[in-house]
């Protein structure tokens, strides 16, 4: 195929749809002059020649003023024998984030009260320990939004991670009160990925606490504690950290 002239409409168009956010779409126009758009070429065909015309912007490409607009579509039109007109349609990418912030109830059995005292029985002065059922309200963060990259990556580097300190969506938490799952989606062959990024709360972070039992009783002494006194008590981190600003959100 010979060259053929290729000029880009200044004004980027003649129509765009914008919302408080920024532009939704935006149209640039390319006209294709030349002898090849009418010498030997009719119907579709001349429309795809001037489609694959040198300096032609390819779809997915970045609009060259906003670059969260991508282009999705090319929509040619012949004017005359030697002229194809081509609107070249930008539209919205990447700015579409959406931020849950979710409550969940988990119900666990206590031996201890409200102030943190161990709760007893007494039947004709023998003291048992006592315990009851009590919800705990535990908090998730759940953050949606398109990306252009899959995120195979990040789901590796963050899926089943703690926060290993304060991070952007959370700046007062703790280390490992956060555990991280990331899911993603993908509709068009992986141009564009719909991934979630869902951050579990636990007040009292992620580790785990085990009690020593009585083999006798069944029970956990009341005298147990976390010191070099009695003991007893014991806890373990069962997942490893990760920096969550690392992600971006």
């Amino acid at each position: 195929m010979s060259d053929i002239g290729l000029h880009l409409d200044i004004t980027e168009g003649t129509r765009g749809r914008k919302d408080w956010i920024g532009w939704i779409e935006l149209v640039r126009t390319a006209k294709v002059v030349g002898a090849i758009v009418s010498t030997g070429h009719n119907g579709h065909t001349r429309l795809e020649d001037a489609l694959e015309t040198s300096g032609m912007p390819a779809l997915w490409s970045q609009h060259p003023d906003f670059t969260y607009l991508y282009l999705e579509e090319q929509s040619p039109k012949a004017i005359t024998s030697m002229l194809v007109e081509i609107d070249l349609i930008y539209r919205r990418k990447g700015l579409d984030k959406r931020i849950d912030l979710k409550t969940n109830l988990t119900q666990k059995t206590i031996n201890k009260d409200h102030a943190g005292a161990l709760m007893t029985v007494t039947y004709k002065g023998k003291a048992q320990t006592g315990t009851a059922k009590k919800l705990f309200p535990d908090g998730t963060i759940v953050v949606s939004q398109t990306e252009f990259t899959s995120p195979a990556a990040n789901m590796r580097a963050f899926n089943g991670k703690l926060n290993s300190g304060a991070w952007s969506l959370d700046e007062g938490c703790s280390a490992k009160q956060y555990l991280c799952f990331i899911d993603g989606t993908t509709r068009d062959y992986g141009k564009t990925w719909q991934v979630t990024y869902t951050f579990q709360y636990k007040e009292e972070t992620w580790d785990e606490t085990d009690s020593y039992i009585d083999p006798q009783t069944k029970l956990t002494p009341p005298d147990v504690d976390t010191g070099a006194t009695n003991g007893g008590i014991a806890t373990f981190q069962i997942y490893d950290t990760a920096n969550y600003d690392d992600l971006g959100l």
